[in-house]
């Protein structure tokens, strides 16, 4: 690593069709390219962003896993004999006080961060899951079987800074600006998060979103107007994991349990995302009847090949994936489902395949490659000194 100063700034959910269309940054940050995506939750692709793998290398993909034998929850398997406790939906059980008192009793105990939740899971099934927690991905030999940059950049010797913690955006902002004056380090990182939740309110033609990306903008600028003004080599870019998909429509979550039996199956496990349905299957038999029924339903979406899974970074331990990923098409949300009882205005999960889906990479300077997949953030970021 030279005396060259790079700062790198991950924004969560800025996709390239929303950056492209409002011109964010972009007399600031000339350099542009269009990254293709992978799936899985934000932290997952974060991880992949830090490491360079995919999260079929990482096993990272969404926190709830099935279960290899008694999970963390599997107490909550009796709670039904507390004369039906949590079974209907109006229960006292399954008020958002209870929900809101049990998860912080959950979170306490078991020592899960902040980003941990049990939103609408029902309790019948909260047992049968793992909690696969990966919120700080950043850290050193955390969850990563590789070397991630923070691994690379004790490696190298030289000061950095990196900001991944869940504070605001404008304090991270803030305290960016001082350790730039500061003058003390030859790389900073920093990830900010806020955009993720404007998007679902708001969705992202709205002018909160707009107004969003005119403040990094102003603030984008002043890290730049802080860069020149040291007087020494110096590059910014911004980079993401993903975009958010604008909601087209819904599916039912009725209509689809219907459809694929499992209201009245009870031994195949099933994870709801807004974007997808994620199945863990007993027998064979159980696989075959709900793979035929879930076909019924193509218009709203369909289960991913063994390929689409291999290319979008999906086809690792079935345990962390599910036997089956019933992919929606994108724009297309099951309501309710396991994170919302309502439909996000917009929200990532969807193919990578898909252009609303697509990750950026924004830089005042040209990168010595163009980057393709968001793995490849990480070949641009390592520093020159550390180990392959």
């Amino acid at each position: 690593m030279d005396d060259k100063i790079r700062v790198y700034i991950y924004i969560d959910s800025l996709g390239w069709e929303t950056a492209e269309r409002d011109a964010f940054a972009k007399d600031i940050l000339p350099c542009r390219n269009r990254v293709r995506s992978v799936l899985g939750s934000d932290n997952a692709l974060f991880a992949s962003v830090l490491s360079g793998k995919r999260p079929a290398e990482l096993g990272l993909f969404y926190p709830y896993i099935q279960a290899d034998g008694k999970g963390p929850f599997y107490k909550f398997r009796y709670l039904k004999f507390l004369f039906g406790a949590g079974l209907h939906p109006k229960c006292l059980c399954n008020t958002a006080f209870a929900r809101n008192a049990i998860l912080g009793f959950i979170r306490k105990s078991k020592g899960y961060s902040a980003d941990f939740s049990i939103g609408n899971i029902p309790y019948e099934k909260l047992w049968r899951f793992d909690y696969n927690d990966c919120a700080d991905t950043s850290i050193s030999g955390d969850n990563m079987p590789a070397h991630n940059l923070r691994d690379l950049l004790d490696a190298a010797g030289r000061p950095y800074y990196m900001d991944t913690s869940s504070a605001p955006d404008d304090f991270k902002l803030d305290l960016l600006n001082r350790i730039l004056l500061s003058d003390k380090n030859s790389f900073v990182f920093v990830r900010l998060t806020g955009l993720t939740s404007i998007l679902e309110q708001y969705g992202d033609d709205s002018h909160e979103v707009s107004e969003r990306l005119c403040s990094y903008e102003r603030r984008i600028a002043q890290v730049l107007n802080i860069l020149k003004k040291s007087g020494k080599p110096h590059s910014l870019s911004v980079v993401s994991g993903r975009g958010a998909v604008p909601c087209a429509r819904t599916l039912p979550l009725s209509q689809l349990l219907d459809t694929a039996g499992l209201k009245r199956n009870g031994g195949c496990l099933f994870f709801v995302h807004p974007s997808m349905l994620r199945l863990w299957y007993e027998d064979v038999s159980d696989a075959e009847s709900i793979r035929e029924r879930l076909s019924k339903l193509s218009d709203f979406g369909n289960i991913l090949s063994s390929e689409e899974r291999a290319s979008f970074g999906a086809d690792g331990s079935t345990r962390i994936f599910g036997d089956d990923i019933f992919l929606l098409k994108p724009g297309v949300q099951i309501i309710p489902n396991y994170v919302s009882s309502y439909p996000f205005k917009a929200v990532g999960g969807y193919s990578p395949e898909d252009a609303s889906s697509y990750a950026v990479f924004l830089s005042s300077e040209r990168p010595p490659f163009e980057p393709r997949e968001i793995s490849d953030f990480l070949k641009l970021m390592r520093p020159s000194s550390a180990e392959a």
